[in-house]
Order: C-alpha cells, then structure tokens, then sequence
C-alpha cells in the first residue's frame, strides 16, 4: 500500500461514557462460502482457576463484574481480569476502542511435539503445571491440525483435547500451553465494539499483551485497523466478523509472533485508505526488519476488497507465515490475493480457495511469492482476471506441488529478469483452461509431471499435456488422467482434508 497504517501511541485512551443508539448499525451482507470450514466446532469455554466476569450495555464499572452486577465497558475488564479467567460480554453495541496490555501466562513455551490420530499431543520435555481446562496451540502443521483446543486431560509428558481431530503428525509441528484471558461474547448474542470512527489514535480492538482469546465479536467503525497486534504473541482472534474500519482488517507489527486469526469474515475494511485483509509486518519504507514472525491465519472468509490490496500481505522479510484453509473471492487485488514480499520465507500457503478475484498489475498472481522457502499446495486457484494463478519472482527455493490453477491469463507465472529460480520445484499441479499455462524462463527450477491443457510459453522439461477431465466442482472424473499419476512428493492430504493413496492424483484434489 501507499500509505502505513498509523501505528498506535503508548499512552492510555480516556473511555467515555457510551450512550447506547436506538438501532443496531447495518452491517454488509456477508458472502456464504461453499465449503464447510475444516476447524472442529469450539466448545465453550470453561474457566481454569479464576473467575467468570460479565459487561453488559447496562453495567456499570463500579459494579463487581459478576453475573448481577456487570461491568459497563470492556476496557474495565482488559484492565481487571487474570489468566484463567473468562469475560462475557453481552449483546449490544459499545462505542469505545479497547486498550489489552494484561496477559494471561504460558506454562509450555513453543515446542515439538508429536501428535497422535485422534486429540493427544505429546511434549518430549513435560507439560508443567498444565491443568484441565488450560489451552493447546498448534503450529506449523503441514496437515490442517493448527489450531487452538481447550485441554481435557492432562497425563504424563502428554494433554488430550477437546474439539480435535488430529492426524499422526511429528515432523516440523510445534505447540505451546497457556492459560488465556477469554473475551467472549455471550452465546446467541450480537456483540458489536464499533467506536463509530470517534477515536483518531486507536483501533477497535489495540492488542498489546500475550495469551488472549478474543471470540465472537463484530469488530467495525475504527479511524485506524479492525485489530492490531504490537509487540503481542499467542493470541487468537476466532469468529469475528471484522469489516467497515478505515484501514486493514488485521496488522500485526512490531515483533508480534504465534498469533492466529482463525474462522473470522473479513470484508470491505480500508473505507478511508489501504484495505487488506490481514497485514502482517512493515513495508521497506518503515521497518523492513519487522519480527513478526510465524503469523497462523486460518479459515477465514476474506472477500469485498475494493482497494487494490491484498487478501494476506506478508511483508519483508517476515518468516514462517501459515496460510492455510481459507476462502479468498471477490477482491480487487492489483498486487496478488497473497502476498509474500522482498525476502520472506519459510511459509505454508496450502489447502486454500482463492477465486474470482481481480487485479492489474502482471506482476501478480493469485499467490505471488517472492521469497524462498515455501510449501504451497493443494489450492484451488480459478478465475482470477488479470492475475497470474502463481506468480513466482526473483528466488527460488520453493515447493509448488498438487494446485488446481483454471481460467487466468497465465497459469503459473515467472519473473522475465533473468534471476534464477534454483531450488524451486513445480510437481503434479493441474494447469488448465489459462491462455498460457506456464509464461516466463522459469530458468533453474525442476518443473515436472504437471497436467497441463493449452499452450504453453516454457523452459524446462516437458510436461504432461492431456484435458483434465474435471466435474464442475473441478475434482478429476474417474477417467481423468490426473487420477494416480502423480508422483510422490510428500503431500498426504488433498483440500478436503481426505488422504492421498500411493499413487497420488495430480492436481488439489485425490478422488
């Protein structure tokens, strides 16, 4: 974008009285996506050791918080509740930007772990003090386990968990432990924190602390981001319809690490400025060094961009970004629906739907990665005009493996300056219905065992060319040649979540 969202000051914002108006604000329609999330139900949450508090429309924040006499404000119990404890926030509408500088505490820090079929995690090192009703965080996951659940069991070096179903997974995965500070709307109830645009150095929700849940809340009206993240780790923001603030929907910056953004909507935000999606780290003009490193953004539904910018936009050098499970449709994108920029690295971007989106610059793509070290598979990439299905510039180093990429003026895309994309390898992807498939030297990577239907402008071996055979839901028919012929390049799992055979098929999907 051309112009950084305002980072937030240090001093504390004076809460006003809220005056409570006479209807609730419209909200946009929200655009239904046609696959189910992946993520298990969450169960309610049930206090650790500590309290339940309450904030009501018509509390007051000389009361107790307790079930009679609820707080007024959610700044009051940002200011008041301890780990473990739980807040519900009934419904209604509250007019102030809220300030999270209390944390709740980690009793495992980020570690491998093994994780077993079913809902067990094992820790090598112990798990602690860790008790029922704690928090299990996954990270990294190359098979859709990453997540947060709420710990059910605690045994010896291990914790089972509710809400879960996890694959056998040991290799690269990671977890933590932690008992969080829950904000969580009451069930059944529409909790809007909309500040009505009033509060020029804030954003509606400024998190600035560790071990946060943030669930269910209409989060709109903010001069600045929907939620921002400084110097904040291990949060989760889950369920959230994040929309009608003026800059993105979510900015995580300043050393802001393991945080997730997890089943929310995220739509038409930058009403008066850049608009993305989920924005993470600081551009060259800034802080081209941000740590903001290992950012989980989750099946969420990103869609209405009208702005030009994009759905996820990792900046530079920002590292071990997942991007995994998500919805992107409807965007105006120019710079690419997911970004990664100058440097990044060490990234999932896997098991994604990204479609009718748009931009205009030919340097972009539906995914567009220009950094090294990234493992993106089994998206389905169809029908972005004026993008590039995959755009890969400048580096190598990077595993495209098992995408259906349909209807693009170009299907996998390469930088035209001569850099090298050693390292780089492009196996059993479905590249079909695109003017070209490949476009560009592509010089240095290991292109191979693609399916590919059309023309194509390309170096490197040749590719499979025969029609896909795809039903309308663009999976292989039982006569489609991309059945069992892929080879094996560690990919277990296709978009839906189902395992790949031995014989694995080419494109998202295994039938």
């Amino acid at each position: 974008p051309t112009e950084e969202p305002t980072v937030e000051p240090t001093e504390e914002p004076t809460v006003e009285p809220t005056v409570e108006p006479t209807a609730e604000p419209t909200q946009e329609p929200t655009v239904e996506p046609t696959q189910e999330p992946t993520q298990e139900p969450t169960p309610v949450p049930v206090p650790v050791t500590g309290m339940v508090y309450y904030v009501a429309p018509s509390g007051s924040d000389g009361g107790s918080g307790d079930s009679g006499h609820p707080w007024r404000t959610l700044q009051k119990a940002a200011n008041t509740a301890n780990p473990g404890d739980v807040v519900i926030v009934h419904g209604g509408t509250y007019n102030s930007t809220t300030r999270f500088t209390r944390s709740g505490t980690q009793l495992v820090g980020v570690t491998g772990v093994t994780l077993s079929e079913g809902n067990k995690v094992t820790f090598s090192g112990g798990v602690g003090g860790t008790k029922v009703g704690d928090y299990l965080y996954v990270y990294h996951s190359r098979l859709s386990n990453n997540g947060v659940y709420q710990i059910t069991e605690v045994g010896s070096g291990y914790v089972r968990v509710a809400g879960a179903s996890f694959r056998n997974e040991s290799s690269g995965v990671e977890a933590s432990i932690g008992r969080p500070v829950i904000f969580k709307a009451a069930d059944g109830e529409t909790v809007t924190l909309d500040p009505q645009y009033t509060d020029m150095s804030y954003s509606t929700l400024n998190i600035e602390a560790s071990y946060l849940i943030f669930d269910g809340f209409n989060v709109t009206g903010s001069r600045h981001i929907g939620a921002s993240f400084s110097g904040a780790h291990h949060n989760v923001v889950r369920n959230c319809d994040v929309y009608g603030n003026w800059r993105p929907g979510f900015y995580l910056i300043d050393g802001s690490t393991y945080n997730m953004i997890i089943g929310n909507e995220i739509h038409g935000n930058g009403v008066n400025g850049p608009g993305e999606g989920v924005y993470i780290g600081q551009s060259i003009y800034y802080n081209p060094n941000d740590p903001s490193y290992h950012t989980h953004v989750i099946d969420n539904h990103i869609y209405g961009i009208t702005t030009g910018d994009e759905g996820v936009d990792i900046k530079p050098n920002v590292q071990g970004t997942v991007v995994e499970g998500n919805l992107f449709e409807n965007n105006d994108s120019t710079w690419g629906v997911v970004r990664a920029t100058d440097g990044t690295r060490d990234g999932l971007i896997y098991n994604n739907i990204i479609r009718n989106n748009s931009g205009s610059n030919q340097y972009a793509g539906g995914i567009s990665i220009n950094g090294t070290g990234f493992y993106i598979y089994n998206n389905l990439i169809v029908n972005n005009s004026g993008l590039d299905g995959i755009y890969l510039q400048q580096r190598g180093g990077n595993m495209i493996f098992h995408n259906t990429i349909i209807g693009h003026d170009v299907g996998i895309g390469f930088d035209y300056d001569g850099t090298s994309l050693s390292g780089t390898q492009i196996v059993n992807n479905l590249i079909s219905g695109n003017d070209q498939q490949f476009a560009g030297p592509g010089s240095g990577a290991d292109i191979r065992n693609n399916l590919v239907d059309g023309s194509t402008e390309f170096s490197g071996s040749d590719p499979l060319e025969a029609a896909p055979d795809l039903n309308s839901s663009y999976e292989p028919r039982s006569d489609s040649p991309a059945v069992d012929a892929g080879e094996s390049v560690g990919i277990t799992i296709d978009l839906d979540g189902d395992t790949r055979d031995g014989s694995p098929d080419i494109g998202a999907y295994e039938r």
